[in-house]
This record gives structure tokens, sequence and C-alpha cells, in this order.
């Protein structure tokens, strides 16, 4: 989560801090574009669209939360398949949990704002647009509160560690609760492609193969954190 990557796209947020699209981004969509297929639908442009739109609100959602906590936010990029907003603050806070808990926050509230516009909308066209984009702001609501870190969820269970562990001993705590999940995860989507669902179904098991080697780091008592 340090902005080393080249940004393609760059702007500056109401608040002065950097909102960046990275390199990574671009090699993200051409990979789901090519293991998506070439339909000429149009399909998978459109799901990226929605995908790095409701990334985006979730990132928004981290970046108020740390402001409204007087937390300097550094930047918010998009990247390989998700997005980081970067801000300074002590991992065992309360205005660090809150700055953290305000991504899936945002984006469980735009689902209920997706749901009640997806139950209002009388075009068959909005209401498939509208139906991804609800599934992906839920999904990324409550899928990022996984223990697991870095993910939200994992964040917020070492803040609540620390506090009654030494630092080393959670740390190692969490990578190892995080190591047991995204082995399930993975096993469970090569599952699910094995009993005969489309290539696409590798891809969650192929993002969370680098959190492997993270929780492997957690676990020999690493620190993520500067400093």
């Amino acid at each position: 989560m340090v902005l080393t990557q080249k940004a393609l796209i760059e702007w500056r947020s109401p608040w002065g801090f950097p909102i960046q699209v990275k390199q990574s981004a671009l090699w993200f969509c051409i990979l789901l574009i090519v293991a998506g297929g070439f339909d000429g639908s149009g399909w998978t442009m459109q799901f990226l669209a929605l995908l790095f739109l409701a990334t985006f609100v979730h990132e928004v959602g981290h970046a108020i939360a740390a402001r409204w906590q007087n937390l300097p936010v550094k930047a918010i990029e998009l990247n390989f398949g998700g997005g980081a907003c970067i801000f300074t603050s002590e991992p065992n806070s309360r205005a660090y949990v809150m700055a953290v808990l305000g991504g899936p926050v945002m984006n469980l509230l735009v689902f209920v704002a997706s749901l009640i516009a997806l139950a209002l909308s009388p075009d068959p066209q909005a209401q498939v647009a509208l139906t991804i984009f609800t599934a992906l702001n839920l999904i990324l609501g409550l899928g990022n509160l996984a223990p697991v870190f870095p993910m939200d969820g994992g964040r917020m269970l070492f803040a609540g560690l620390i506090r009654i562990l030494p630092f080393t001993l959670a740390l190692r705590l969490m990578g190892a609760v995080g190591l047991v999940l995204v082995i399930l995860w993975i096993l469970g989507f090569v599952g699910w492609y094995l009993t005969g669902a489309h290539l696409l179904a590798l891809l969650p098991a192929a993002l969370a193969v680098p959190l492997l080697w993270s929780q492997a780091l957690l676990i020999r008592g690493q620190s993520p954190f500067p400093g």
C-alpha cells in the first residue's frame, strides 16, 4: 500500500490529496477482458466500470472517515483488482478503527441506496447495471470485514488484539487466522471451477494467492506498519 507504481491517471480531490489510477489497474482490466472472452456484448467492460466505481466508493468512505477523525490522508489509489486509501494513524487508536470502518460502511450505505433505485427503476438495462452495482457494494462491504490482513476486518482485528496482547503475538495470531481463511477461500473457488464453473471463477482464488505470503510474514512476526 505504498505509492510506488506509476499513475496512469491522477487528479486532485476537493481535500487536496491525489486520486490515482495505477498501471496495475490496466493490467487487471486486460486480464479480466481476456478471461471473460471477446463476445462483443460489452458485459465485461460494464462489469469493470462498475467494479472500479464500487471500489472508488469504498476508498472514498475511508477518506471521509479519516478526515472526520482529523487523520491526514495522503492519497487514494485504484490498482490491480482493488484500491487503497493511504492515511497516517497508530493502529491501536480509535481514530484508526473509525477510518478503517468507513470503507465497508460506505459500501453498505450505497448498497441500500442502489437497492431502492433498483426497485424504482423501470428501465431493464438500468436494472441490469443496478443489480451488478448493488451486488458489488454488498460484496465489498461485507467481504472487507473478513478478519484477513490487509483487509479492513483484519486491521480491526489487529487493533483489538494489541489492546490485550503483546504486539508480536497479536501479529502472529492475526496471521494464523488470516492464513486459514485465505486457504479456505482459495480451495472454495478452485472447487467451484472444478464443478464446471466459468474460468472467471478462478479469479478470486488467484487474487488471494499473494495474501498467503502476507499471512506468512505476519506469523513470522514481521510488522506491516511503518515505524
